[in-house]
């Protein structure tokens, strides 16, 4: 990939990275300052915009991405800075879902459309906009919606299909579980359902809260990285 400095979306990173370079902005004087600007001052506790900014010029400082929610809240209230972060990240993954479009040379439209991930899954009433109106304007036909379970459900669910001989009903459903619980996190678990079989290798990598199973030869096995 690319990353999201260079062409491609991220996720609640990249509402933070925009929160915080619209915030520089206000504390520079070049746009009107909102609520933004001083939210952002607090939740760092400190006294001033001053020192915020020099404590992450010195990499003391950043904002951890689960604090991205409070930027959708501070959009619904008003504040129209927290929802150009939030509108500029949304505008960016419709173009990433463009580009896939042109690159993987689709042509039946209306084209499936099934959204992911934590962003998507806030139903945030701004972001969603923002979203649908890019990909509308494209021309392109699209339909889908969002997938409310983890994203690593569809990748058990690929593995097991592609299993030569497969994992019996009870073994079937307590993965499954173990994927939409978010029990596989850090591969918790997972070892005790999967292995001794001989069947298949199935590896779960887990990027943070992104997953992937791999079906790769004639032994299980379970690892994670972060």
């Amino acid at each position: 990939t690319l990353g999201m400095s260079l062409g491609e979306g991220g996720g609640a990173g990249q509402v933070i990275a925009e929160a915080m370079r619209i915030a520089a902005e206000m504390h520079h004087g070049q746009r009107k300052p909102t609520g933004l600007l001083n939210h952002l001052v607090d939740a760092g506790g400190f006294a001033d915009a001053a020192a915020m900014f020099e404590a992450v010029a010195r990499d003391r400082f950043s904002l951890d991405e689960s604090y991205a929610p409070n930027f959708f809240d501070l959009a619904l209230s008003g504040d129209e800075a927290a929802s150009e972060a939030i509108c500029a990240v949304a505008r960016q993954h419709a173009r990433d879902v463009v580009g896939l479009v042109r690159l993987l040379h689709f042509s039946t439209q209306p084209i499936a459309l099934v959204r992911a991930g934590g962003l998507h899954t806030a139903r945030s009433p701004i972001f969603d906009a923002a979203f649908s109106d890019s990909v509308a304007s494209t021309g392109l036909a699209f339909a889908g919606d969002v997938l409310e379970v983890p994203p690593v459900v569809g990748s058990l669910v690929h593995a097991i299909r592609q299993s030569p001989q497969g994992l019996d009903p009870a073994q079937r459903e307590l993965l499954l579980a173990q994927g939409r619980n978010g029990v596989a996190d850090r591969g918790q678990g997972l070892g005790d359902v999967v292995t001794g079989r001989g069947q298949a290798q199935l590896v779960l990598l887990g990027f943070r809260h992104r997953f992937a199973a791999l079906l790769l030869g004639p032994t299980v096995g379970v690892g994670t990285c972060e």
